[in-house]
């Protein structure tokens, strides 16, 4: 030979290409990772944030989600709950309530259920057990779910069910029957500013109206129709109520101009179709009625003002006392309800 030639171990070039390969992915992974990390940082400093949670709703509710000092967690099926809500329901399993008082933060808030409670006793069922269960921002989709999953168990005689101000406030986008259909919306990357911007997408690729209401009318009588018949076949009786107000065209409060409604003029137009809706699921569905709506709005103007907060629909004390005063002649004037509490 003229020539000295060098010899590689067999192997030696697909273990050098095989490493080149995996190299250059791993170059491309860090390149994307990278990225996406910048992204998340950009739309983080621009201050971008898209949460089909609410951040706020007419009352109480907190600025966001899971932090310690929230009084409200995530749920899986219910969107938020309390955050004592599953000792609540601990303590409800250990002594059953006769009577659940369902609901969003008019019940939450309100003391209407201690009035109707006193007023029960003083009539002789002093051994009523009751439970208030609303929870601040509910519609009557979160209201259906809970039914089925946490109250309905516990097997209660009555359940007085107060919608009808959160289902026809403008929606997240999409209505909250929606909602569980949107990436990430059970996963742990929900939080990122990335998860909320394909959310966000999502949204308005379905081209979905970000004026609709949180639950449409025709969902609305649904998802009550769908309350009153489990709640008769697990044995006891649902009251609907329609939910009452102080206000008055022409005077509506200024906050609900700001993200609850497009139209201020159609808040009671809008609110009053809401409740005719539930007047009409309960005569179609003989469920017993307190039309709370209707009786507040007999109150001399004056009486019925100081009935309710700034907003005109969270009760004052002296409105939650009136509202369980009403509540119990409504007991009193349906058969079915006095016998399942055992007598008024």
């Amino acid at each position: 030979m003229n020539s000295l030639e060098v010899s590689r171990p067999v192997g030696t070039t697909e273990r050098t290409g095989r490493g080149t390969h995996l190299l250059r992915a791993l170059v491309v992974v860090a390149g994307l990772a990278a990225a996406l990390l910048l992204a998340e940082v950009g739309l983080r400093l621009a201050g971008f944030s898209f949460h089909v949670y609410p951040e706020k709703v007419q009352f109480g509710y907190p600025k966001s989600i899971g932090g310690e000092a929230d009084p409200y967690v995530r749920d899986a099926d219910l969107l938020w709950v309390p955050r004592d809500w599953r000792e609540r329901l601990a303590r409800a399993r250990e002594e059953p309530p006769r009577l659940i008082f369902l609901g969003d933060s008019c019940t939450e808030f309100g003391t209407y259920p201690s009035e109707l409670n006193r007023l029960l006793a003083r009539s002789g069922s002093a051994r009523l057990t009751s439970m208030k269960l609303g929870v601040a921002g509910w519609t009557t989709y979160q209201g259906l779910h809970a039914l089925e999953r946490d109250l309905l168990p516990l097997r209660p005689a009555v359940v007085t069910v107060d919608f009808g101000w959160n289902d026809h406030w403008k929606g997240f986008g999409i209505e909250d029957r929606d909602i569980d259909g949107l990436p990430f919306m059970r996963s742990a990357l929900e939080p990122l500013r990335l998860a909320q911007l394909v959310q966000k997408a999502t949204i308005a690729l379905r081209g979905r109206s970000y004026a609709a209401q949180r639950v449409a009318l025709a969902d609305f009588r649904a998802n009550l129709r769908q309350i009153v018949r489990q709640t008769r076949a697990a044995g006891a009786v649902p009251v609907l109520l329609t939910a009452p107000t102080s206000n008055v065209e022409g005077q509506e409060p200024g906050y609900l101009r700001d993200g609850w409604l497009d139209d201020i003029s159609q808040l009671l137009p809008l609110h009053r179709r809401y409740a005719q809706a539930v007047r009409e699921v309960a005569a179609s569905e003989h469920a017993p009625l307190c039309d709370l709506l209707d009786e507040f709005g007999r109150l001399p103007v004056e009486e019925r003002r100081a009935s309710f907060g700034s907003d005109g629909i969270h009760f004052t004390n002296a409105g939650s006392a009136r509202a369980g005063e009403m509540l119990y002649r409504c007991f009193a004037a349906h058969p079915e309800v006095r016998t399942a509490l055992g007598g008024l």
